[in-house]
């Protein structure tokens, strides 16, 4: 249930500050950077935006409101983590918006970022604010936005968000930062064209969108060579000036206190439109076709093994029961599928179950049944992961895996209960994706209840949904072995494919 307070009670409450919290920050100013952060806080002369439509959810304990410039806040104490802080700010856009001109620019800008100037500092001053006093700022680019994370010491959260006000009121971006990003980057695509774990996931979704530069497709060689600084100057304004916003902070900390800090210096910021799930819902729709996806591929590599991805593409991910049930199924399956086919029969070197739920795209849900094999064990793998599936999706998970594999999951959650960096990074999208508070809360009573059949049903459900993959990469030696090469892997998500946050 929530509860709506009063203006009475934002004014007498919210606003106060905690004598013994300003007597803890006051000392900060005598630690190194911790110094840099409060006077950096001090000093900022800010009007602060207006609290609008204040509420508090029980179950969750989570607070909300509006800010008057239209960001949208979510605050939720977590004392068991003492002294910690943990805050997630979504600035909706991100590869969504990008266009065959602007591809890698979300990805660019936010790694530019983290090493850029802020207003009126030197490009040492700024990283070292970004990272100061035991508080990191960080910036990510993903699927359908920009995002800052900052986590530390609690004691100098108004600190750190007074540098994320700075960095989104005019972080200048470095040509030279730029340059050593395009090497790196190259360098990692070097590296993974030579390795088939590490290249089957990209070819995977190339397969899907047959050729098309869908947000969810990694960035090849041209795209990463094409990024421009002044274009990824401007792409990186834009999100920050006018970006719908919502910002999550979790940890140590009073709720009211940390409403206040966050008007102070987020509230500040220009005006923008409220964000909620219908935000970019134009944007959203990728080129899909109907055919199945398949693709072989070849390559020299410093070591010798062949690796296929089954499964299908096509699932709603932000289906958030479904996504729950597979992902835990998922989690059975490979640990039924490692038993068999690597401790077993020696079929498989390596094995992953792969739910890619990807919820900022309907419809683009991608489940795979990914392994590694030694090239004379290769003609028994693909019959081999099949038959372990067809298993699955018609008996279920066995009882004694399915035991053990809850047992963690429910427990993870139970621990994720306590960590404000699970609260922060779920709450910031919440208006973005729909989600509900209440269940937030409640995640390892809802994994609690999941029986076999409701796991075999949500991987069933996914696997027969949509398009077929098929994608197989098969090896031959190379002289030596590529820079930075780590052959043997388990195929994962490449570098540079959005990360998945919304979890179960």
């Amino acid at each position: 249930m929530r509860t709506r307070r009063t203006a009475a009670l934002l004014a007498g409450i919210i606003f106060a500050l905690p004598a013994l919290a300003q007597e803890t920050r006051e000392s900060m100013r005598e630690r190194g950077w911790g110094k840099a952060l409060a006077d950096l806080a001090g000093t900022l002369d800010l009007t602060p935006g207006a609290v609008l439509d204040l509420e508090h959810d029980a179950a969750s304990d989570v607070t909300s409101a509006w800010l008057g410039n239209g960001v949208r806040l979510h605050v939720r104490p977590t004392p068991e983590a003492t002294n910690l802080v943990d805050a997630t700010i979504v600035l909706a856009g991100g590869m969504l918006v990008e266009s065959g001109p602007t591809r890698g620019l979300t990805v660019a800008a936010a790694q530019l970022a983290n090493r850029g100037s802020l207003p009126g500092r030197s490009a040492d001053e700024s990283r070292q604010l970004l990272g100061a006093g035991g508080v990191r700022i960080t910036v990510q680019g993903r699927t359908d936005a920009m995002v800052i994370r900052l986590r530390g010491d609690a004691m100098l959260l108004d600190g750190a968000l007074a540098v994320v006000h700075e960095l989104l009121s005019g972080v200048r971006l470095d040509a030279g930062q730029l340059a050593q990003w395009k090497r790196a980057q190259q360098s990692q695509l070097d590296a993974a064209g030579t390795s088939p774990a590490a290249s089957i996931t990209t070819l995977v979704w190339e397969a899907i969108y047959a050729g098309a530069r869908a947000p969810l497709v990694p960035l090849d060689h041209d795209e990463i060579e094409r990024v421009d600084l002044d274009a990824a100057q401007r792409w990186f304004d834009a999100h920050a000036r006018e970006s719908p916003m919502e910002v999550a902070i979790s940890g140590d900390l009073d709720a009211g206190e940390a409403v206040q800090l966050a008007a102070k210096f987020l509230g500040a910021l220009p005006a923008r439109e409220r964000i909620s799930a219908s935000t970019l819902a134009e944007r959203r729709a990728a080129p899909m076709l109907n055919a199945p996806a398949e693709a072989e591929a070849f390559i020299d590599s410093p070591r010798v093994e062949d690796v296929i991805a089954l499964g299908n593409f096509g699932f709603d991910g932000r289906d958030r029961d479904q996504a729950r049930a597979l992902q835990a199924a998922s989690m059975v399956l490979r640990r039924q599928i490692d038993r068999a086919l690597m401790a077993g029969s020696g079929i498989t070197r390596a094995s992953n179950v792969l739910p890619i739920l990807s919820p900022e795209l309907p419809g683009a849900g991608l489940l795979l049944v990914a392994a590694l094999s030694a090239p004379e064990k290769f003609d028994q793998l693909e019959p081999a992961l099949k038959g372990e599936v067809e298993s699955f999706i018609t008996s279920g998970p066995r009882a004694e895996d399915f035991a053990e594999i809850m047992d963690q999951v429910v427990g993870g959650a139970e621990q994720a209960m306590e960590d404000p960096g699970y609260w922060s990074e779920q709450l910031a999208d919440a208006d973005y994706r729909g989600k509900r508070l209440g269940d937030l809360a409640r995640q390892a009573e809802l994994l609690h209840a999941l029986t076999p059949d409701a796991l075999r049903d949500a991987f069933a459900a996914a696997w027969n949904a949509g398009r077929p993959v098929r994608v197989v990469i098969r090896s031959a030696p190379l002289d030596g072995p590529a820079e930075g090469q780590e052959p043997g892997g388990v195929p994962g998500t490449p570098e540079g494919a959005p990360a998945e946050t919304d979890g179960p």
